[in-house]
């Protein structure tokens, strides 16, 4: 069994107001649970991750960074777990284009100017692991896998496996702007996952008229691909700042339709998916 809870899903900022109550207005966070696995995981730590509570009885828990856009990092201070004595905690995440890694970008985060506290100076341990392109490795019986993804900065998707149960993850992605061989590379490593969460920012109709080269893709596309390799729920995220309740609910409605064989969600704040 795996537990995919959304804490944030909206793109590039806050939004606020009884408008967008439904989805939400935090921005993109996920915690992934499972009885099999003694650790947590976190995808992104966005606004979202400071509302993310775990149980007292996960003592350990790895956040992996798709990249390290501000919509998706700002909130990490305030992740509960932090103020845990004793917590470990391990970050992940790309090495930029110029060689940083994720320690040297997120320590930036952490400087007096931006912040009041040192990342060394919370209860928790905490650790770094940089990944790149095709890296694979295993925490507590745990596989990742990294893939790259076409964005304005380095950025990473990543599959994550825990027994029987496979997870992907594709924020802030062009994916429109993949190569043939990409497209086919990236969708064998994800192919029949039981999940896929996607950056879904725009309609077609957008995407064409004005936003392609952005970094972010219509979600028209990633339901094209989501059915091309086989995945068994797809659930589209990074919703547009600009995009209300009513605009989205017509947005899922009219994806729906048009996909019917495909199990499709636009995620909302709070929504937890089981995978059993």
């Amino acid at each position: 069994m795996m537990e995919i809870t959304c804490f944030g899903c909206r793109g590039s900022h806050v939004v606020s107001g009884p408008k967008f109550s439904a989805f939400g207005g935090h921005t993109t966070s996920y915690r992934i649970l499972s009885p099999e696995c003694e650790t947590a995981f976190f995808v992104d730590a966005g606004t979202g991750i400071c509302n993310a509570v775990l149980p007292d009885s996960i003592r350990k828990a790895v956040l992996f960074f798709t990249h390290t856009h501000l919509d998706h990092i700002v909130g990490f201070p305030f992740l509960p777990a932090l103020q845990k004595k004793g917590f470990e905690l391990t970050i992940c995440g790309p090495v930029a284009a110029y060689g940083a890694g994720i320690k040297d970008i997120m320590t930036t985060l952490f400087a007096p100017a931006f912040f009041p506290v040192c990342w060394n100076e919370f209860p928790a341990h905490i650790r770094f692991f940089d990944f790149q392109d095709e890296t694979q490795t295993i925490f507590d019986g745990t596989e990742i896998q990294a893939f790259r993804l076409p964005h304005s900065c380095t950025t990473l998707g990543c599959r994550l496996k825990i027994g029987n149960h496979t997870a992907a993850f594709c924020f802030d992605a062009e994916l429109e702007a993949l190569s043939a061989d990409e497209t086919e590379k990236i969708g064998r490593l994800i192919e029949g996952s039981d999940l896929l969460i996607a950056d879904g920012t725009y309609t077609a109709e957008e995407y064409e008229n004005g936003r392609r080269g952005f970094g972010h893709s219509a979600a028209e596309t990633a339901a094209v691909f989501a059915e091309r390799f086989f995945i068994k729920q797809l659930g589209i995220s990074h919703h547009s700042p600009t995009a209300d309740d009513n605009t989205l609910t017509t947005r899922e409605q009219l994806l729906k339709k048009r996909f019917s064989k495909l199990d499709l969600s636009f995620l909302r704040e709070g929504m937890t998916i089981s995978l059993s």
